[in-house]
């Protein structure tokens, strides 16, 4: 018999002095994203602060066997939107199903607020994120919707960036 072990995965709202752990995790999940932004600014612990006082941003983490694997922040807008503004995982823990599980969770959060879509913003360039809302159910939102009433407030018909929606 193979010597197996067990995965222990657990999704769970991040304490305060795991800021540093979950900034470095962030920093390594970013290196993509640096070619594409040129104002790309690393993550500090003043940030998380910040987006929970100012942005009141709601947090997550998933574990894998004790250890933060992922990350995600999210807003609820104008109580019908869940804006989710932050998911990464750990790049040694991409493509194992946390990503999804932590998405599928933060959705669930939003369903029980009510909320009646889930929403982020993407460059264009990210293929690999856009690919993994893709398969998650995302879709791309259209310019032209943009100007919606549910919509209003919340989404800008400059903004260079994709958007992508999902009904919950």
């Amino acid at each position: 018999m193979k010597n197996q072990t067990k995965k222990t995965i657990i999704i769970r709202k991040p304490k305060r002095n795991e800021f540093l752990k979950i900034c470095r995790l962030l920093n390594r999940a970013e290196k993509p994203y640096q070619k594409i932004m040129p104002d790309y600014e690393p993550f500090k612990v003043t940030d998380f602060n910040r987006m929970l006082r100012k942005t009141k941003r709601s947090f997550l983490v998933i574990e894998l066997n004790k250890k933060i694997a992922g990350f995600a922040a999210w807003k609820i807008k104008n109580k019908k939107i869940c804006w989710l503004s932050i998911l990464h995982i750990d790049p040694n823990k991409q493509r194992t199903g946390l990503g999804t599980r932590l998405l599928q969770e933060i959705e669930k959060i939003a369903s029980k607020n009510n909320c009646i879509f889930t929403m982020l913003e993407l460059f264009p360039q990210t293929n690999w994120a856009k690919s993994f809302y893709l398969k998650n159910n995302y879709k791309i939102l259209l310019k032209k919707d943009y100007g919606k009433r549910i919509f209003k407030d919340i989404l800008s018909p400059k903004t260079k960036t994709l958007v992508m929606i999902k009904s919950i």
